[in-house]
């Protein structure tokens, strides 16, 4: 805790790289008054415009997403989302990326409305946009499971008729063998009564 108040943006952005990991680990140890004092003072942090402490504010919140309760994440998404849109309008691409990872995952944990009802309006339709893509990502999904199904299906199949295949060579097979095995005999009693009959003669 004590890093951040530390003078260099090092000291802040490790001290609170540590909290998220805290948060990742140790979350249900955590008293909910303690984590709304560290989200209060994160921030605070976030409103010092410095990138490494940017990066780290967002890491912290996309933990504390993942592991927080939806009535609680949704009492404090308004100031969250307000802290982290305000500073990425002048940011560089590489932090609005993990900037929409991060409302990816709050879109995903509370849902469209309460995302959108959070959110200023003017960036309703980055909103959307993050929910047309987790859309299409959920359809790509089940088209693969289906695709994969389909697939499983067809070699088993392929199994099955590749055994009826080899049942249907051996039964054959096994008929020839009797055939040949009925003629021989035949042809031995053949020569047994020609044997028979000469000797008839003598």
């Amino acid at each position: 805790m004590a890093g951040l108040a530390g003078e260099t943006s090092l000291m802040k952005s490790s001290t609170i790289l540590s909290l998220a990991l805290i948060f990742a680990k140790k979350f249900n140890q955590l008293d909910q008054d303690y984590i709304d004092r560290l989200i209060e003072i994160v921030l605070i942090i976030i409103k010092e415009k410095n990138a490494e402490n940017y990066k780290a504010v967002v890491a912290f919140f996309k933990f504390y997403v993942k592991r927080a309760k939806q009535f609680a994440l949704k009492k404090q998404l308004s100031v969250i989302i307000g802290a982290v849109l305000t500073w990425d309008e002048t940011s560089h691409e590489s932090i609005k990326n993990i900037v929409r990872t991060l409302l990816e995952t709050i879109y995903k944990k509370v849902g469209k409305e309460a995302i959108l009802q959070a959110t200023p309006e003017k960036h309703h339709s980055l909103i959307r946009y993050i929910g047309k893509q987790i859309t299409r990502q959920v359809n790509l999904k089940k088209k693969l499971v289906s695709l994969k199904g389909k697939i499983e299906v067809g070699a088993e199949k392929e199994k099955k008729d590749k055994k009826l295949v080899d049942l249907d060579f051996i039964e054959k097979h096994l008929l020839s063998m009797q055939e040949n095995i009925k003629g021989a005999n035949a042809g031995n009693m053949e020569e047994e009564k020609k044997d028979e009959y000469k000797n008839m003669l003598l």
